[in-house]
């Protein structure tokens, strides 16, 4: 779904660049597509980007689970986890 993997290029950039708010949207609209994929690096992109975005919204408890549930996953490269993290905590 080429839809999906652009909503979610859109929203991982506006984190990047800390426009929280409009990644947000993005990652609404990826939340109704996902589930139609079955594409496994799409769906753990997109549940980087909603822990991200509990996390700009200070929902800090439910952030951590997410990350939590991410980190168990298999098939996630790790360092893409940990590069998605860095940048958040770093900037």
């Amino acid at each position: 779904m080429e839809k999906l993997e652009n909503y979610i290029k859109i929203a991982e950039f506006y984190f990047e660049y800390d426009d929280s708010t409009s990644a947000e949207s993005y990652v609404r609209k990826c939340s109704q597509l996902v589930e139609k994929t079955e594409n496994r690096e799409m769906q753990l992109r997109f549940e980087v980007c909603f822990a991200r975005s509990l996390d700009h919204a200070r929902k800090f408890l439910q952030s951590a689970s997410k990350y939590h549930w991410l980190s168990l996953q298999p098939g996630i490269v790790i360092l893409f986890f940990f590069v998605s993290i860095l940048k958040f905590f770093v900037g």
